[in-house]
């Protein structure tokens, strides 16, 4: 883009903060040092109880262009609708505190969400794993679709994008501001994991122009401490209330593989969640939580509806959980545990 900066659309970056003191100033190295230099970032620090907020504030009074909102701790939902109200950039992007953007990430997806008069543009990404220091790549994702001008030449697209990480996270995206404020879309609060999902979905079922391109334009880290890995009592009930949604939100879209993708990984995260309960520190939550999984019809359902699933863990999972009985699903969850703990053994 050739245009004088102050003719540059604005671009809103919402980063929600919490507790990444390790990980934030490099995730802003990479945001302030994007070749589109027209931004306003926007950190929301979530009640961080460590050095996050303060360098929050010294990132404030480094660089011009970054605002920040301390707020009392309401998850990372509430964090990034904090962001969007307080936004006033022409698009909207998202990163989380602890992953890295590439360089050109915001021009690459502008040059094409404003040649195309895009709504939502996805890029591709890296999947990253940060262990021992060091960062090893572990995988990819990306997929093209080319800009639409109706919301029936998305459809078509909706499967490849479950398939391939396009429909559930925020951090791959730009969005047209005005369109998620007339869409009236914001994040569910009461999720504390899944809600980018729902909040992508509401979205794309009222898109008319979106556009995929392949460039990897974000490394996505995983860890084993981040929300991702981590286990409260309520996540097992989380992911069922984000199916339940998806289900509710896909029940129009024409191909009924999208419901095939969304039953297995619903059933491939809750035998996530059994094996980790075998986790010496979830041991209070393994009995009731191992029977309300095992006797919850909305995963019976899912795992009955994939039990021929082509990936062999689902499978695995599905056939484990028609069972409805507690005693299966139990040894199942120390059998993952188990298996899990013996690879990375092995692995070190």
């Amino acid at each position: 883009m050739n245009q004088p900066m102050h003719e540059r659309p604005l671009v809103s970056v919402i980063v929600p903060v919490y507790n990444v003191e390790r990980y934030l100033d490099q995730c802003m190295a990479s945001i302030t040092s994007q070749t589109h230099g027209r931004l306003e970032i926007i950190l929301v620090d979530d009640g961080s109880t460590d050095d996050s907020p303060r360098m929050c504030d010294a990132w404030r009074t480094k660089d011009a262009r970054v605002r920040v909102i301390h707020q009392g701790n309401g998850g990372v939902a509430s964090a990034r609708n904090a962001g969007l109200d307080a936004a006033t950039g022409d698009y909207i992007a998202f990163a989380d505190p602890d992953d890295i953007a590439e360089p050109d990430m915001i021009e690459t997806m502008l040059g094409t969400a404003m040649s195309r008069h895009c709504q939502i543009v996805a890029g591709g990404n890296r999947n990253m794993r940060y262990a021992g220091g060091a960062y090893r790549e572990t995988g990819r994702h990306a997929m093209t679709m080319p800009a639409t001008t109706a919301h029936g030449q998305i459809e078509p697209y909706l499967f490849e994008m479950m398939r391939q990480y396009s429909l559930n996270p925020v951090w791959n995206k730009l969005y047209e501001r005005s369109f998620i404020e007339r869409s009236h879309v914001r994040f569910d609060e009461s999720l504390h994991v899944g809600s980018d999902q729902v909040f992508n979905a509401a979205l794309i079922a009222m898109a008319d122009r979106m556009a995929c391109i392949p460039d990897l334009l974000y490394r996505y880290v995983s860890r084993e401490q981040s929300l991702c890995n981590s286990l409260s009592r309520d996540r097992f009930r989380n992911r069922r209330m984000v199916h339940e949604e998806m289900l509710r939100l896909t029940a129009g879209w024409d191909d009924r593989r999208c419901v095939t993708a969304l039953d297995g990984s619903f059933v491939h995260q809750t035998g996530v969640i059994v094996g980790r309960l075998f986790e010496p520190a979830n041991v209070r939550l393994r009995r009731g939580m191992i029977a309300e999984i095992a006797r919850d019809g909305t995963v019976h359902a899912a795992a009955r509806r994939c039990r021929n699933a082509t990936d062999p863990a689902t499978a695995l999972a599905a056939w484990t959980l028609s069972f409805r009985s507690p005693v299966v699903l139990g040894l199942y969850g120390w059998c993952r545990w188990t298996a899990r703990h013996m690879i990375a053994w092995v692995r070190s």
